[in-house]
């Protein structure tokens, strides 16, 4: 779990990669400080691909399997795993400024239960936790970074289409990548 907090933080964080650690400082008997760490960051994604990833994970939360975190009532992204004969169940999510991740299962290899996933178990885990970490808490939206369009896409087939149509959604693209070619009806 803690490595896929880390790998989804630089999602969360819009592409930079932050080192975590412990000791934050070291300090002798007397309050003298003898060593202070800070954070390293380096940018390993750029703002507009971080995007489109979280984006994605806002859809899981949204229509997916982690669509049990509706009840946190708030903008949020995620992602639910499952191993084989359920015996792990896990959810990574994030809000704009704050991730945590919930796993479940054994030290051994002993099932969780029949059809006991991730977005059945584990999301709704981490509803809770962050419903508890965010009260009190301003409701934050992700920021679009510049470079973000959004355009109108069949969810069927991906293609551009009209904003009016039933199958639309707006995505967003990278400017200049964004489709040209439309979806026409048949």
């Amino acid at each position: 779990p803690f490595e896929m907090i880390r790998a989804f933080n630089i999602i969360a964080n819009q592409g930079v990669k932050v080192e975590p650690f412990s000791i934050l400082r070291i300090e002798d008997s007397e309050g003298n400080i003898l060593e202070v760490n800070t954070t390293k960051e380096i940018r390993v994604l750029s703002k507009q691909i971080s995007y489109i990833v979280c984006w994605l994970l806002q859809q899981v939360c949204k229509n997916g399997t982690g669509w049990y975190t509706k009840y946190l009532g708030r903008p949020r992204a995620g992602k639910t795993g499952t191993t084989n004969m359920f015996t792990d169940a896990w959810f990574i999510g994030f809000v704009p400024d704050i991730i945590c991740g919930v796993w479940v299962g054994y030290d051994k290899l002993y099932t969780l239960g029949n059809r006991k996933a991730g977005g059945v178990v584990s999301a709704p885990v981490w509803t809770e936790i962050m419903k508890k970490i965010l009260e009190g808490k301003p409701v934050l939206d992700f920021p679009v970074p510049e470079g973000i369009v959004f355009v109108p896409v069949d969810k069927k087939t991906g293609l551009r289409t009209f904003p009016d149509s039933p199958d639309a959604i707006m995505a967003p693209f990278i400017s200049g990548t964004e489709p040209v070619e439309f979806e026409m009806e048949h």
